[in-house]
């Protein structure tokens, strides 16, 4: 990348092309959540994870930290991490999944807002120079501040006792809470360790027609300062049909692009993750690839693919090639340019209709 590129990505889009990125763990999410640079997640900043009840956002948060433990282990890096499960919904076998053993250490459970700050400041604050971090918070919803949860439980024993709540809504001091005291010291020491932050939300719909169509957790104070937010949303439920009866065994989603201060806005992929197998990431570049599945999420009906001039029938034939013939990191770089290819494209028809600026007093 020239300097001048650099220049411009730092300046007017807030991106440092010599900052640390975190891989997602997919490779087309790397180019959609990649800030221009196709690499993952920027370090130093923070990223939300919005999405559905069951849509995959806690499948997403283990591949990712999955992808990084191993990816900086093979850059001989320290890494460290902590899965803060604050909803005590992770369910997830990553030993046998990922093959991570010592997942348990890296578990706790946040009961406030305030533990929650506590233990993310001391968590970036045991990060020495050259270590790389990631710190999840799965999920911001359930939590309230300390004086809220002192109230719940003084309403509570009010209705307990035939008398009047005396609050009907608790969010308030959460959202004041994280704009005035969490957000500024947790922002700049994040920038300081150039260490990552994934917050996890739950979509919560406008049923009234007005205004935004849905909103998030931690009001708009949460929403300024997340640098990239992630829609992740569930397009189909993957089935098979044994002895028959018909079982779940995963989910197609479309991971969106819903804000990042970058060139490319509003990109967006899909892919499937597996409940007992994670995200299916050789699948996905496939399907990309080949142009495999509709904008729905469908398999279309396309039999027949090509790759070096042997043909296979269908993406699954084609994954099976890749995975006994060790192309996987192939398939990735394949995948990675065909998006750029795509990507030039639009920049130079861009260049076509705008060749540049003229001022003309």
């Amino acid at each position: 990348m020239k300097k001048e590129e650099q220049k411009v990505l730092k300046e007017f889009y807030d991106i440092d092309p010599t900052a640390p990125y975190y891989p997602t763990g997919v490779t087309l999410l790397d180019e959609v959540a990649g800030g221009g640079l196709g690499m993952g997640y920027a370090g130093g900043k923070f990223v939300n994870v919005t999405g559905d009840t069951s849509s995959g956002k806690t499948a997403n948060n283990w591949q990712t930290i999955a992808a990084n433990v191993f990816y900086w282990k093979s850059k001989g890096v320290p890494f460290k991490w902590l899965y803060d499960d604050a909803e005590h919904g992770s369910t997830f076998d990553v030993e046998s999944i990922y093959g991570i053993t010592d997942y348990e250490d890296h578990i706790i459970h946040s009961n406030s807002i305030e533990q929650f700050h506590l233990n993310f400041v001391n968590f970036l604050n045991g990060l020495n120079p050259g270590e790389m971090g990631i710190y999840i918070l799965d999920s911001l919803d359930p939590l309230k501040t300390e004086g809220d949860i002192d109230a719940v439980e003084e309403d509570l024993e009010n209705m307990n006792a035939g008398k009047d709540a005396k609050r009907g809504s608790y969010d308030m001091a959460k959202q004041k809470y994280l704009s005035s005291r969490f957000f500024p010291q947790a922002t700049a020491l994040l920038a300081e360790k150039q260490a990552l932050g994934i917050i996890v939300s739950q979509v919560r719909y406008n049923v009234s027609g007005m205004g935004a169509q849905f909103n998030i957790s931690g009001g708009k104070a949460a929403e300024h300062y997340y640098n990239t937010r992630i829609m992740i949303s569930k397009q189909k439920a993957i089935q098979i049909t044994t002895e028959g009866e018909t079982l779940d065994i995963g989910v197609g989603v479309k991971a969106k692009l819903m804000k990042n201060k970058c060139p490319r806005p509003n990109r967006e992929c899909q892919y499937d993750i597996y409940f007992t197998k994670g995200v299916d990431d050789v699948g996905a570049c496939i399907d990309y690839l080949y142009q495999l599945k509709t904008p729905q999420g469908q398999t279309s009906k396309r039999s027949i693919i090509e790759w070096d001039g042997q043909e296979f029938k269908g993406g699954a034939a084609l994954a099976k090639y890749i995975y006994e013939n060790k192309l996987v990191k192939e398939l990735r770089k394949r995948t990675i340019d065909k998006w750029e290819r795509l990507e030039d494209a639009a920049k130079d028809r861009a260049a076509d209709v705008v060749p540049g600026q003229q001022w003309e007093w």
